[in-house]
């Protein structure tokens, strides 16, 4: 299945977070369903994976009174080896980044976890970061719509 959402987002994070030639960026685009990975270094896209865990997992623990740690490990856990895997293959070296996306990017406590597991800075992607907007139209699509949850829509239109 050829899922173009990863390669969209991956365009929006490029243009966002611009990267030297031998720096990594991990983009973690968590949906309902599963969690995609976009491994890029400088302007290449380097490795991509959809990981079969995403925000319903997480409401549905919830729902139930469970903890959620344990499903935070398991997603920091297959980042980690994907990770682990770029740097064999030579694909990638040290992650200097994570920039989360996606609807369930902003689940409680995920980017201080993921920061602490990965030891990169994590932060919420903002795809309108290098765009000129209005300073109203700015914070409203950082703070209020969740700017974090239009990378592949922002990326496809840049196609």
């Amino acid at each position: 299945i050829f899922d173009a959402c990863p390669f969209a987002a991956a365009r929006a994070g490029l243009r966002s977070y611009p990267l030297d030639q031998d720096r990594m960026l991990a983009m973690v685009d968590m949906g309902a369903k599963t969690t995609s990975l976009v491994i890029l270094r400088g302007a290449s896209l380097q490795f991509v994976r959809n990981i079969e865990l995403g925000g319903d997992n997480f409401s549905k623990a919830a729902g139930e009174g469970r903890e959620t740690e344990s499903l935070l490990s398991e997603l920091a856990r297959e980042i980690e080896r994907s990770l682990l895997y770029c740097e064999a293959a030579q694909l990638a070296q040290r992650l200097d980044r994570v920039i989360l996306c996606g609807a369930a990017a902003q689940l409680k406590g995920f980017d201080a976890f993921l920061a602490e597991k990965l030891g990169a800075s994590v932060e919420l992607g903002n795809p309108f970061k290098n765009f000129s907007l209005e300073a109203s139209a700015s914070e409203y699509l950082k703070k209020e719509a969740g700017a974090w949850r239009f990378m592949a829509a922002v990326g496809a239109a840049l196609s």
